[in-house]
């Protein structure tokens, strides 16, 4: 795209102190970008997220919200 936004991120490493939840692994990669057009592409943004598992144990049964 004409510009690009990504960032990574993870549960690991800080205390949740809001939801008192534990750890369970996972990293978030995501990416949003646009392009800039003279036609219906210049008013859309699109997103692409990756979830890794960098935990020792399969998850089964997940929910994840974005």
């Amino acid at each position: 795209g004409d510009e690009t936004l990504w960032w990574v991120y993870n549960d690991r490493g800080n205390i949740h102190t809001e939801s008192d939840g534990k750890e369970i692994g996972m990293e978030i990669r995501a990416q949003y970008f646009a392009f800039s057009t003279n036609d219906e592409l210049n008013n859309m943004t699109f997103g692409n997220y990756a979830l890794i598992n960098r935990s020792t144990y399969t998850l089964q049964d997940c929910y994840f919200g974005v």
